[in-house]
């Protein structure tokens, strides 16, 4: 088992620090752990299990995205729109 500090935490999920206290406020994040005094850190497979559930919400999305819509490709989120003077008429 591993703690990690803030700015470890901070570079692995992507967040700043008040978004991540923002998100445990809600019950959306796993709460730290008292080290002592003013110091806390986080338990890093915590850490880990939030991040691969959203990464397993995010193949949710694409996958119910790509069942609904076959022009939605894996990483897209979304069809691209055609380069202007293509013939599409919104353009």
């Amino acid at each position: 088992m591993r703690i990690i500090r803030m700015p470890e935490l901070k570079a692995k999920v992507g967040n700043s620090e008040s978004k991540i206290y923002v998100l445990i406020a809600e019950k959306k994040f796993p709460p730290p752990v008292q080290l002592g005094g003013n110091a806390v850190g986080w338990i890093e497979e915590e850490v880990d299990a939030y991040i691969a559930g959203l990464i397993a919400k995010r193949d949710e999305t694409l996958a119910h995205a790509e069942a609904s819509n076959p022009a939605v490709k894996r990483g897209r989120g979304r069809p691209r729109n055609p380069p202007p003077g293509s013939g599409n008429p919104n353009s």
